[in-house]
């Protein structure tokens, strides 16, 4: 994690206070957080989606995806199994990524 975007829009992003400061944070984020997080190693979504399909039969549905982000993990849930999908996120611009 020594990326130097990556490790300023997180630093940003844990000391953002309000709601508007996240969103914001995270909406100028949006365009290289995919990659910025996969470069500093952060394998989170992948943990939790195959735990999800471990534990919960294939199509069950509806899903929340919370804390969405740009969505990466809801396209990994509909090739796995799981086509229905909701993503929710406090940033917009996060979500229109």
């Amino acid at each position: 994690m020594t990326d130097g975007k990556h490790s300023g829009s997180l630093s940003a992003a844990y000391a953002a206070k309000r709601p508007d400061e996240v969103a914001a944070v995270y909406d100028s984020w949006a365009e290289t957080y995919d990659a910025d997080m996969s470069a500093a190693g952060y394998r989170h979504p992948t943990i939790c989606l195959a735990l999800l399909a471990r534990h919960l039969p294939r199509g069950a549905e509806p899903l929340l995806d919370a804390g969405a982000g740009t969505g990466l993990i809801g396209e990994w849930l509909a090739i796995t199994g799981y086509p229905r999908v909701e993503a929710l996120d406090i940033s917009q611009g996060m979500l229109d990524k």
